[in-house]
């Protein structure tokens, strides 16, 4: 997210944030999460934010390659640390990005994407957030989601 806001203060090798390879390698991490995070109240294109934010991940594994690699599997996992590199786990922070689009759910998987948290602080088509002391639940919809997110193999 910073990077995408921010494009003039470094790039997923160096920058002034929490997280570049640089501070990765200094800290010997073995793996990362990289969780797209799209707050839907301040996008009006909840969706496309997050597709230029996968875009950008990609090209910096890319850039970067020689450091770090996207994986989207356990072998992928085990390839990338015998070769001595940081992995890279592509991640959804907010299901609604998704607009409730089992489509999308998909293409996301197809791009890499092996983790989603359902809900973020706001209600969405997949559910309510955990927030309060009230009872929360996945939508019909949601339901759905969960069920082909287990298919797909992926981590709700």
């Amino acid at each position: 997210m910073k990077l995408i806001d921010h494009p003039n203060n470094g790039d997923l090798f160096k920058n002034r944030w929490k997280i570049d390879i640089e501070k990765l390698q200094k800290g010997r991490s073995r793996l990362q999460d990289f969780a797209l995070f799209v707050d839907l109240k301040d996008q009006d294109d909840s969706y496309g934010r997050y597709e230029s934010m996968r875009q950008l991940f990609v090209s910096e594994i890319i850039k970067y390659g020689e450091y770090i690699c996207h994986v989207k599997s356990y072998s992928d996992i085990q390839q990338c640390y015998a070769d001595k590199k940081i992995a890279a786990l592509l991640s959804i922070e907010e299901g609604g990005v998704l607009g409730g689009d089992i489509s999308k759910l998909d293409k996301a998987y197809r791009d890499g994407v092996r983790l989603m948290t359902l809900t973020w602080n706001y209600p969405n088509e997949i559910g309510e957030p955990n927030t309060g002391d009230a009872y929360k639940k996945l939508t019909p919809k949601g339901v759905e989601f969960v069920e082909r997110m287990q298919e797909l193999g992926m981590i709700v």
